[in-house]
């Protein structure tokens, strides 16, 4: 039977008629970038970039159709070459672990087939004693190490505060653990996880931002950041590493990668400051670079790798849930020194010479600002240092061609040279003098009196230091360069030389006084940066604000002290730090809230001393307490004040001072706190029963346990309880 003819074959168009084909020669219209249309420019449509934008030198963004959204017109293309490396590092992965897998099984039998069988009680005895072993090294595992502090991060001065402070043991409760904070590579194995917690997913890549965006992060760093610390040499930094990765992605060298990533982390920082939040944190940059790159920085073995570690350092002392700066410190140091950093060498290469000394220099920073703040041993001394200060050249003068000598420039100061750079390694050359002469580890067969005379010595020093400071006529954004900034340092300087120390336990009313200027001085020059938008959000400076309210409150105990300032103005001191401290919490929220519940306390207790009018009504015996030897001062103290801190087992015994001696050593106080506190107008209505117990006040969120004058309030000498994970 024949098929029957369609009716409509023989129509135009219809049935099995041929398609029209496409002309020659034509093509699909490609979308036009956003530059080009803007300019009403024809738009080639190429990749990575139309040929106009690649003339001018400026990124091709095209706008999606069905989205709206802008992105690179290479966007494409870079998420195809992430997705196929993924793919294939997942694949190598994969099968590494089925490899060990079958290893681990492959041992394990032969294990089973020549280990004896164990017979009878003995064989159960041994096997009890290896699941005990397995339980104590579990029990160890998630038991909470005690960590050193030492005298100069404020530990003996505040075992004489505690001494001196009236109260009932409290302790607050113990801060929260963060849960699943970043490692470090040095895994700890002395936290207890916590039960039933979701593991953190593992991180992701984030994508590069775009150039605009990734020209701001690199800005802000070296605006922020060099000055301080100039170990990235921004010509090479920017043409190696910058331009590389921003050209091949994640097919640039891991090297450039990692520095790339850390500058993107550390410029946040300075950004978020300046212009709130951002489309891509801090800590997302710092995982990627740690989480992907770090391995092969490592690998490398050389100046990068202690510039990568510098990078981490820096990062660590800016965000609470990074790492451990102590010990990356510690560890760039190191890394320093293994490659002979630290010793004279002669190079013919200017450039190569200078930046050793850059890298070393600016490792010797962090590692004294770190190890002074947590009073621990340095990790090189001075006398085994005996390379040169770096230059004050520019980048711009220092270039890798360049081999003939330098000298250093000479003229107006200007933001860009490393005049900053060689005044804070002065600095800490200074602070680390102080260390070793005021706050030595053993302190016997010192002489008091041939020690205290050193700070005649050291008082010059540091006001020559202060005098010579740079002085940058044009603007910088960087608070390293501030008047503001050297004055601080100057003041945190005079604390250290003046505040009681083991060398030097005895207070006379000049040094007290020179302690109560100098931290209300911090307090009012903390104040200024923040009110100029350059307060630098730092666990040091948190640190550093702490430890001069706390000083300025304990020279307010002398009744001298108090006679020069009045209740109005000690108020509104106090109220600038806890404001301070209120702003800090943005970024350490459990340590600055914490401080700000220890200062307001304290606050209310020196305020009412004011109210109180002691200095009329003590008796003449007080005044001649000032003078007593230091057996004496240091003998006794009010078994309310060692209930309180819990010191009683302290080496060091501090006497209160004789105001605050004669308002809590009446029975009324012993028997009736509450409403002895209320008989004498505290300004505040206190709880005793919620007066906390400063001891381990910052261990949580912070590096290490930062210790500040809080850890000398612990019962076991010395060492503070560490409840921080996963450092």
């Amino acid at each position: 039977m024949q098929p029957a003819e369609n009716p409509q074959s023989d129509i135009p168009g219809m049935g099995s008629a041929p398609r029209r084909k496409h002309r020659q020669g034509l093509h699909r219209t490609q979308i036009a970038c956003e530059r080009c249309r803007a300019r009403k420019n024809k738009c080639d449509g190429k990749n990575p970039s139309c040929g106009t934008c690649q003339r001018a030198g400026a990124e091709c963004i095209i706008t999606d159709r069905l989205t709206y959204q802008q992105l690179p017109r290479s966007h494409v293309d870079d998420m195809k070459a992430q997705v196929q490396a993924l793919q294939e590092e997942n694949d190598a992965l994969k099968a590494q672990i089925s490899f060990l897998q079958q290893q681990k099984q492959h041992d394990l039998g032969a294990a089973v087939e020549e280990a004896p069988k164990p017979q009878g009680k003995g064989a159960a005895t041994v096997c009890g004693r290896e699941l005990a072993a397995d339980i104590g090294l579990l029990s160890l595992e998630g038991t909470s190490e005690r960590k050193y502090v030492g005298e100069s991060s404020g530990v003996y001065f505040g075992k004489i505060v505690g001494a001196i402070l009236p109260g009932e043991a409290k302790s607050l409760p113990a801060a929260a653990q963060l849960t699943n904070p970043l490692r470090f590579g040095l895994g700890r194995r002395d936290v207890q996880k916590p039960v039933n917690v979701p593991r953190e997913p593992p991180p992701r890549p984030i994508l590069l931002p775009n150039t605009e965006m990734a020209n701001r992060l690199q800005e802000a760093f070296f605006s922020h950041r060099w000055p301080s610390l100039p170990f990235l040499h921004r010509p090479t930094f920017l043409k190696k590493h910058f331009e590389s990765v921003l050209r091949d992605g994640i097919n640039a060298d891991g090297a450039s990668l990692f520095l790339t990533h850390m500058v993107f982390a550390i410029g946040a920082i300075d950004l978020r400051r300046k212009n709130g939040k951002l489309p891509i944190t801090p800590l997302d940059y710092f995982k990627t670079a740690t989480s992907f790159y770090l391995s092969v920085l490592f690998e490398n073995g050389n100046l990068e790798t202690i510039q990568g570690l510098l990078l981490l350092s820096t990062f660590a002392i800016s965000e609470p849930h990074a790492l451990n700066a102590w010990m990356v410190s510690g560890l760039a140091m190191r890394s320093a020194i293994e490659l002979g950093l630290h010793r004279h060498v002669e190079s013919g290469s200017l450039f190569q010479s200078e930046m050793r000394k850059r890298v070393f220099w600016a490792a010797y920073v962090l590692d004294r600002n770190i190890s002074i703040t947590l009073g621990r041993p340095l990790s090189i001394q001075d006398k085994d240092i005996d390379v040169e200060l770096p230059l004050s050249l520019s980048d711009i003068d220092l270039l890798p061609e360049d081999n003939s000598p330098g000298h250093g420039r000479s003229g107006p100061l200007l933001p860009s040279d490393l005049s900053t750079f060689i005044h804070i390694i002065k600095l800490r050359q200074f602070g680390s003098r102080i260390q070793s002469v005021f706050y030595p580890t053993k302190t016997a067969g010192l002489d008091t009196k041939l020690v205290s005379s050193e700070r005649d010595i050291f008082r010059a020093e540091l006001e020559n230091w202060i005098v010579s400071a740079p002085r940058y006529t044009l603007p910088t954004p960087a608070v390293f360069q501030s008047i503001e900034w050297f004055q601080i340092a100057y003041n945190h300087a005079l604390l250290l030389l003046y505040r009681p120390s083991p060398a030097c336990p005895e207070t006379t009313t000049h040094s007290l006084r020179i302690c109560s200027d100098a931290s209300i001085s911090l307090i009012i020059l903390y104040l200024t940066l923040y009110s100029k938008n350059k307060f630098a959000y730092t666990w040091v400076s948190l640190h550093s604000l702490f430890v001069a309210t706390v000083t300025m409150l304990y020279t307010l105990t002398r009744q001298e002290i108090r006679a020069t300032t009045t209740k109005n103005v000690t108020e509104s001191n106090i109220n600038s730090s806890l404001s301070l401290l209120q702003n800090m919490a943005d970024v350490w929220p459990e340590a600055a809230g914490r401080c700000h519940q220890v200062i307001e306390r304290l606050g209310g207790l020196i305020l009412a001393l004011f109210d109180a009018h002691l200095s009329s009504e003590e008796p003449q015996d007080n005044a001649n307490l000032l003078n007593i030897n230091q057996e004496e001062s240091f003998g006794e103290i009010i078994q309310n004040s060692l209930d309180w801190f819990g010191i009683r087992q302290q080496s060091c015994v501090v006497t209160p001072q004789p105001e605050i001696s004669g308002l809590i050593s009446g029975s009324q106080f012993d028997h009736h706190p509450q409403q002895f506190l209320q008989d004498n107008s505290l300004g505040v209505q206190y709880n005793m029963d919620e007066m906390m117990d400063l001891d381990g006040l910052l261990e949580f969120g912070f590096d290490m346990s930062l210790p500040l004058m809080t850890d000398a309030f612990d019962s076991n000498n010395l060492f503070a309880n560490d409840s921080r994970p996963n450092q």
